[in-house]
Parts: structure tokens; sequence; C-alpha cells
């Protein structure tokens, strides 16, 4: 089978399922858009990711896994080649533009240098540096192509006294995640909201659930606009995650699980959206307790209400849609 779209995209353990989300939303937001066209979501997914794609994927969205060879009008490409890695996997676009007769590219990195099948790059990252290989390529760039949904944008008004909401990537090491908790609880109080990661061990969350209490500690949750609703604060997994929740206009606090996250959060600590805690194996206690500073949150607050005062997904989707033309 042809399809006019396919939507090349992963999530297992090892690179998150940041990717994988921000293609469901994406794909979601073009099936609204668009009419009787055939549409499907490829990739390597973990099994225990599938009960959830199909959950949150519009119904009528094929799902194939990464082994599948079906052709498409249109093929985008938006993952993560190699774990913990910001290199491209060239054998991988070519043969995905040989299954396609047109190519985008969605992937956040700092710097890169096109492959010559891409003909389409959109990269959301304010401080993104692209070369191309030809002249037929185009790239588009910065935060007026930030593939967030419109429901970020619209959130709740603001309420400085709301909880502090976490929202937490997946790590082979438990301890990380753990000492992460120690520090929270000893240095931050009142109401605090834990968000882990589909990919995080069941049994270790429940670890977590009978060790700290006093912490509502969720998992598997469908759509997080609800719970950045009532946060004052929202710290992230560097990732797409801290675009949503710069978008949902509260104050952003990363966190780096591995060293490129690490890196990417203080750029956009250097840009002013947000404020970097520093990896994971050595946090900056000083930056925990400005999670909690009611002046720096007002601050902060006011600043990212001036940002980000327009959805922008509709300019991705205005690019997708011109090139199944």
């Amino acid at each position: 089978m042809k399809y006019d779209l396919i939507y090349n995209c992963d999530a297992y353990t090892e690179i998150g399922v940041g990717h994988l989300f921000r293609g469901i939303d994406i794909i979601n937001y073009f099936c609204n858009q668009t009419d009787n066209l055939h549409v499907a979501i490829r990739g390597k997914y973990d099994k225990h990711l599938i009960p959830i794609i199909k959950r949150t994927l519009n119904n009528k969205v094929d799902i194939l896994l990464e082994n599948n060879a079906s052709n498409s009008n249109l093929s985008i490409i938006d993952t993560m080649f190699y774990p913990g890695k910001q290199n491209i996997n060239h054998n991988y676009v070519k043969e995905t533009a040989a299954l396609s007769e047109k190519l985008i590219m969605i992937w956040d990195v700092e710097q890169i240098i096109l492959p010559k099948e891409i003909g389409i790059y959109i990269n959301h990252l304010p401080f993104a540096k692209v070369k191309k290989s030809n002249e037929n390529q185009s790239a588009f760039t910065g935060l007026d192509y930030l593939p967030v949904p419109d429901r970020f944008f619209n959130t709740a008004k603001y309420n400085l006294n709301g909880n502090v909401l976490f929202v937490v990537g997946s790590t082979p090491s438990h301890n990380y995640i753990t000492e992460l908790f120690e520090l929270i609880k000893k240095n931050l109080k009142g109401s605090i909201q834990l968000i882990l990661s589909p990919s995080m061990q069941f049994e270790f969350v429940n670890e977590l659930r009978s060790k700290f209490k006093e912490f509502d500690i969720l998992q598997n949750v469908d759509d997080l606009v609800h719970y950045f609703n009532t946060a004052s604060t929202i710290v992230t997994t560097y990732g797409n995650t801290s675009y949503q929740a710069l978008a949902s206009k509260r104050p952003v606090f990363t966190l780096g699980l591995i060293d490129f996250q690490n890196y990417y959060g203080m750029k956009l600590e250097e840009d002013g959206y947000s404020i970097n805690l520093g990896h994971i194996s050595d946090l900056n206690v000083d930056k925990i307790k400005m999670i909690q500073d009611k002046s720096y949150l007002k601050s902060a607050q006011a600043k990212l209400q001036e940002k980000f005062n327009q959805p922008t997904i509709g300019n991705v989707l205005k690019i997708i849609i011109e090139n199944l033309n």
C-alpha cells in the first residue's frame, strides 16, 4: 500500500518517548486539517508503548513497525538515530528516501549538515545552525516552527501558588532518580507532582511511590496540559516537554539525564528561556531552591507571556501540506 504520509519516529528506553509524542501531536493536528488521506506512523517502539500509541493517535492512522517497507508520497523523519548522540544515520535516511517521493526531516539539533536526500528541514531551536548540501533544500528554523499543539499555548490562567510539577525521562541509573527525589524532598516544600516516563520500569516506579509517599507520582498520562494547568513551575528533562512547558507560559527548569540534554538546557538558559539545573549526577542545589522563589517565578512568567503568545504548529503543518501537493 502507498501512503500519502508516513511519519517515521522511534520510542524505546534508550532514547525516550519525546520524538514519538511530538509525532503523534503533529499527525493528529494534520488529520484534523485534511480529509481522505492515508497516513501512518512507523518506527521502533517498546511493546508497552503500543497501547499508549493506540489510545492517543488518531484512529485513522496506521501503526507500522520499523521493518515495514511501505511507500509514501511524503515521509517525515523525526528520531534520535543513536541513543544519547546527535549523529545522523545516513543509511537510515537513504533507505527512507528510497521509499518516498519527498522527504522532510524534523530534528532539533544545534548544528547540522543536511543529507542530500532531505528536501525540507524543520528545527525549532532558537540557536540552530544549518548547512545545506544543495540549493534545492529548504530550511525552516526558530521558535516560529515549534511543533507544539495549540492546547499548550491556551492553558489555564497562571497561578503563582500552584504545585511544582516534574516531568522526568527514563535513565538506566535508578540511583540518579532516587537521588533526585531526595534532593526534592530536602529542598522543596508544598505540593510536588512528578510524572515519570512510560519507559521507566513499573516496579521501580512503585518503589518510589512507597518511599516518597508525600509526592504525587504519576506515569502513563495521556495529556500533559491538565497537569500544566495546576503548576506554578515545571521541571523537565530537556526535550520536547521543555518546549511544551514554555509554550504553556509556566517558568521552566531543565535537567539533563545525558550530556547533550544538559548542554542544550544550558543553551536555553543562556538565551533567557529557562534555568538549567545541570546533569542529574551533579544538580545545582542553589538553582533547585529557585524553583519556589516567587519573585523569580513572577518575572519569568511575564517574559514567557510575551515570547509565547501565538501558537506555531500551524506553520509546521503548512509546510507539510504544501509538500503533499
